[in-house]
């Protein structure tokens, strides 16, 4: 994934983690649970 974070208003040290987390969470396929993902997207652009 490109890093785009300016292009939504995301200062890069939260999208930094955000991605951290998202990747945590895929290699222990929690994001699988669908409603886990979009919660954590809404959360990320809140």
């Amino acid at each position: 994934m490109e890093n785009n974070s300016l292009g939504f208003g995301v200062p890069d040290g939260k999208s930094a983690l955000i991605a951290t987390i998202m990747a945590l969470l895929d290699s222990t396929n929690l994001l699988r649970n669908h409603d886990l993902r979009s919660t954590i997207i809404s959360l990320s652009w809140s």
